[in-house]
């Protein structure tokens, strides 16, 4: 055999070495996940009742009475802002009737306030809408 040759069959040999290391990595990967999986798999069945207690939701603690220094704040009513030129333009955009405000839920009463830009009026209750929004013209 003349060396070429030699040279050819041992290239076809390495080629062949390198495709079975390939494999056997891959080979090697996945024995390497499926222990991973079977230690997880393992401890998770060794501890069954570490597990439940985990599951179970714990009730919160009880709040303590709030101090008056921590205590909130009541907010004042806010008194309706000054009319507006536009109050007429905006009068009639609303999908509900204004002349009666005690009828709305708090979520029109927002809308109406959002509308009729009333400051903070987010934090207002049902009653202290309608005292804002009552200087307002009703809808035509």
């Amino acid at each position: 055999m003349d060396i070429a040759t030699e040279i050819t069959a041992l290239d076809a040999k390495i080629a062949e070495a390198k495709t079975y290391l390939k494999k056997l990595r891959q080979y090697k990967r996945t024995l390497t996940t499926i222990q991973a999986t079977e230690a997880e798999i393992t401890a998770l069945e060794a501890e069954p009742a570490t597990i439940k207690k985990s599951l179970i939701v714990q009730p919160a603690p009880p709040e303590a009475p709030k101090s008056p220094e921590t205590a909130p704040t009541i907010q004042t009513p806010i008194a309706a802002p000054e009319p507006t030129e536009n109050r007429q333009e905006t009068a009639a955009i609303l999908p509900f009737p204004a002349n009666d405000l005690s009828n709305l839920s708090i979520r029109q009463l927002k809308a109406l306030a959002k509308s009729h830009k009333l400051p903070r009026y987010g934090s207002l209750t049902k009653a202290e809408l309608i005292t804002a929004l009552s200087g307002f013209p009703a809808a035509a």
